[in-house]
This record gives structure tokens, C-alpha cells and sequence, in this order.
């Protein structure tokens, strides 16, 4: 088997040729991460802080309903 020489791997950049397409992605990648982190997980964080209140609401309800006898049956 022949062994790759370094300069084999590498990409000339010749003018008016197009960049390789991992040089493209990757800002799209980094982009998407830093997005999910600062936006999506904050809002999903609130989600959930919001349906467990929520929960925890209806649970004291019912909780006094049924202490009470006034809820439905």
C-alpha cells in the first residue's frame, strides 16, 4: 500500500474555485449550537417550569376540592 503524504490531503484553494463544503458547514453547525443554547433550552427550561406549576396548581385544587366536598363528584 502507498502512504498519503501530507499534501496529498490537502486542498489547493485556486482562485474562483469553491470552497470545500465542511468549510461551509461549519459556521452552520456553530451557529445552530450557540441557537440551541441560548434560545431553545432557556424556552424549554420555561416550558417546564410552567407545566410543573401548572401541575402543582390543579394538584392543590383538587386537593382542597376533595377536602371540602364542593368539586365535582
Amino acid at each position: 500500500m502507498r502512504e498519503v503524504a501530507a499534501s496529498d490531503l490537502q486542498v489547493a484553494d485556486a482562485p474562483g474555485e469553491d470552497p470545500p463544503l465542511k468549510t461551509i458547514l461549519d459556521p452552520v453547525i456553530l451557529r445552530f449550537a450557540v441557537l440551541a443554547y441560548l434560545v431553545i433550552l432557556p424556552v424549554g427550561h420555561l416550558v417546564v417550569r410552567l407545566l410543573t406549576l401548572l401541575h402543582l396548581d390543579l394538584e392543590a385544587s383538587s386537593a382542597h376540592y376533595s377536602q371540602t366536598g364542593l368539586g365535582p363528584a
